[in-house]
This record gives structure tokens, C-alpha cells and sequence, in this order.
């Protein structure tokens, strides 16, 4: 019993430092090799998802067999590869939980009546509730940041955009400043050089043009 507490000290201290998924399988696969286990499994559900099991770590008649990404359906309990042929033996079936969330299944062949499962149990739900919410984390992170740069691009875009407008507005204003100021010009320079008014359509097209460019300073203010 002593000898089983350490192991469990132990593997505790292992499933505590996982932080990813992937550590959390090499963390539960050797405390499975450290309670010399012929057969086990932990399946956990995706998020959100209580009708299908992934395999996350399974080990059969002292084998270890690689987890396929496949779900089965959690009522089956075990996949395919946990099935025995031949020998009978006895599996204890347990649910992975934190406090009152369902994350998995745990298959272990420890007796059910064991302290030492339901602690390892625990140990197992806590680790592997760990290494969601720090997966969460992480996600969220990314999330935000892919926001902030996205935020970051639109500002740049915008900063050029105010620049290219800037410049168009600057290079049309010097080209429509004769188009506003000449037309007077024109016309007081012809009165004065001519005895008789200018014709009146003439002044009317000069007045055109003057209030054309006025116009279109307008919208380029407005750009």
C-alpha cells in the first residue's frame, strides 16, 4: 500500500507538469508503465461533443498501440483495438470528470474497489482538465492577437489611404486653382482692354468654368 502511495505521489507530480496535450500522453502513458498495467484507456469527448470518444492513451495486454485520431461512439465504452480475444479478464470503467464536468473515460485494470484508482482518477481528470484550459488559453491568445494585428493592418491601410488622399487632394487643389481664379480675371483684363461688354454668353461659359472648379474643390475638401 505504501509502495502504491508513492507511485501515486509520483505520478501526480508528473500529470501536474503537463501542459499540452501531447505531454499529457507521455505523463499518463508512463504512470501506466509505473503501475505495471496490462490494459488501459483513457478517452476523452470533444468539447461540447458527449457522444463521441477520442482515444487519447490505450494500452492492451501490456502493448501500447498508437491512438487513431477516429472517434468511436462513447455507449461502446472501449474501441476496437480494446477488445479481447481469447483470455477473459476484468476492466474497470470509470468517467474522467472535474468537479461536475464529463471530460472521458478511464479503462483500467486495477480492481474497481482500489483507493488507488479513484485517486489516479482524479489525478488524470484534473491534469487533463489543465491542459484544456490552458489549450483555451492559448487559443484565446491567439485569437486576440490575430485581432490586434488585423486592427493593426486596418490602421496602416487607412494611414495610406489618408496619405494618397492627402497627396491627390494637394496635386488637384494646384490644378483647379486657375480654374477658380481666372475666370474673374479674364473677364475684368477684357473690359478694360474693350470698349464694348464682353458677349454675354462668353461670360456666362467663363462663370461656368470658375463654378465647375469651385465644385470640385468641394469634393476634394470633402475627400
Amino acid at each position: 500500500h505504501g509502495l502504491f502511495l508513492e507511485q501515486l505521489r509520483i505520478s501526480g507530480e508528473q500529470l501536474a507538469t503537463a501542459v499540452t496535450i501531447d505531454q499529457l500522453h507521455a505523463s499518463i502513458a508512463a504512470v501506466i508503465q509505473r503501475f505495471e498495467l496490462n490494459a488501459a484507456l483513457v478517452a476523452v469527448f470533444a468539447p461540447g461533443d458527449a457522444g463521441q470518444l477520442y482515444p487519447l492513451v490505450c494500452m492492451n495486454e501490456g502493448t501500447f498501440w498508437v491512438p487513431s485520431s477516429a472517434p468511436y461512439d462513447a455507449e461502446l465504452l472501449l474501441p476496437d483495438v480494446m477488445c479481447y480475444s481469447g483470455e477473459r479478464r476484468s476492466l474497470t470503467v470509470m468517467p474522467l470528470t472535474f468537479e461536475s464536468e464529463r471530460l472521458g473515460v478511464l479503462v483500467l485494470d486495477l480492481p474497481a474497489e482500489s483507493d488507488v484508482l479513484t485517486l489516479l482518477r482524479e489525478q488524470i481528470g484534473s491534469a487533463l482538465k489543465s491542459v484544456r484550459t490552458y489549450e483555451a488559453k492559448l487559443i484565446e491568445e491567439r485569437l486576440r492577437s490575430q485581432a490586434q494585428e488585423e486592427r493593426g493592418i486596418a490602421a496602416e491601410r487607412l494611414r495610406s489611404l489618408n496619405l494618397i488622399a492627402g497627396g491627390v487632394a494637394h496635386d488637384l487643389n494646384n490644378v483647379l486653382g486657375p480654374l477658380t481664379a481666372l475666370p474673374e480675371i479674364i473677364i475684368r483684363d477684357l473690359n478694360e482692354r474693350n470698349s464694348i461688354p464682353l458677349p454675354t454668353e462668353v461670360v456666362e461659359d467663363l462663370h461656368t468654368i470658375q463654378q465647375a472648379g469651385l465644385r470640385a474643390s468641394e469634393t476634394i475638401r470633402d475627400l
